[in-house]
């Protein structure tokens, strides 16, 4: 069965509520799901200013149609509240795909072969990076080694990226200066090997040991961005989505959905989780926290924008994900 979705039911008022002046939009002949305290269902439902209006039957709502109205038939179809992604990040999934499709792994032997196959493709030396794969989706549901990616690309640095953990080959500790003798940083663990010292190629919560590792937002325009957020909403749209909360934004992604709502091009409300660094003295992160709303405040505190962009909870870091034993688990 095929849904229709309206925008977050802010208003759910009988026809007797309804004021003179006319609906915009009206959705009749259809199973409106009020989601009410009794989960009842109406006919249709009438909608003016981007608010719900009105539910009820066929023939009181229509009764609020105006000579400007658009009028769908929704032909014993569905209608519900729009959906809302409570944990997305947008700017990443959106970059992630602008240069190109992401491979579809889901064993071991894809990883190795994608990542032989960008070898042959890429100038040696040149970082070969996956993100996000994790290795929970696999059929083997483990990472691939630091051998087995030597063996598919002996000439590249590799990461293998899991969210909090991931793993290198041999090139990428060389390039990075990464030895046995290197430390862990202050929150994360440069794992080595028990018996020799060596690393293994496993970084927990310690990507900050690499370097020349490509990032994909500083490869691309700021318009470039936009593009891809505007993109990626719109499939967002299409499966229901009207709301989502960003759960780690740095001010560009905040500045980015800004300026879609300035232009009329935002199609979905975002709440957005401010990423925060809750390391250093405790001076230090009272400064970062009183510096993080911007000058122009529209950083911060919780609450602070509006009904297309609001402000909402602190993101902070402790420890890591469960998924790859990352995070403190008792």
């Amino acid at each position: 069965m095929r849904l229709l979705s309206l925008p977050a039911l802010l208003l759910a008022l009988t026809p007797s509520h309804a004021q003179e002046k006319p609906a915009e939009l009206i959705v009749h002949n259809g199973q409106v799901l009020s989601v009410d305290a009794r989960f009842s269902i109406a006919q249709a439902v009438a909608v003016r200013d981007g608010k719900v209006l009105a539910v009820g039957t066929n023939e009181s709502i229509l009764k609020l149609k105006g000579p400007n109205t658009r009028v769908i038939d929704a032909r014993g179809q569905s209608v519900l509240p729009g959906l809302y992604d409570s944990h997305t990040h947008p700017l990443g999934a959106a970059l992630s795909e602008l240069s190109g499709p992401l491979p579809d792994l889901r064993s071991l032997k894809d990883v190795l072969d994608h990542v032989k196959k960008k070898a042959a493709e890429l100038p040696e030396g040149q970082w070969i990076v996956i993100r996000y794969a994790f290795p929970t989706r696999l059929d083997e549901a483990r990472f691939p080694t630091r051998e087995e990616l030597d063996r598919v690309a002996p000439k590249h640095p590799v990461l293998y990226h899991a969210g909090p953990a991931g793993v290198v080959n041999s090139m990428a500790l060389q390039v990075s200066g990464i030895t046995r003798d290197t430390p862990n940083p202050r929150t994360g663990v440069v794992v080595k090997d028990p018996k020799t010292g060596e690393p293994t190629g496993m970084l927990r919560n310690a990507y900050g040991v690499l370097k020349g590792v490509p990032g994909d937002a500083a490869r691309f325009t700021t318009a470039q961005k936009r593009e891809a957020l505007k993109k990626l909403f719109s499939l967002y749209n299409a499966q229901g989505l009207t709301s989502i909360a960003d759960r780690s934004a740095g001010r560009e992604s905040l500045d980015l959905y800004l300026a879609l709502k300035e232009k009329g091009e935002l199609t979905l409300r975002v709440n957005v989780a401010r990423s925060f660094n809750p390391l250093g003295t405790r001076d230090e992160i009272v400064k970062r926290l009183d510096d993080l709303p911007g000058k122009d405040g529209k950083g911060g505190p919780t609450g602070v924008g509006d009904e297309w962009v609001r402000i909402g909870p602190i993101k902070i870091f402790l420890d890591g994900g469960m998924l790859n034993g990352t995070a403190y688990m008792r």
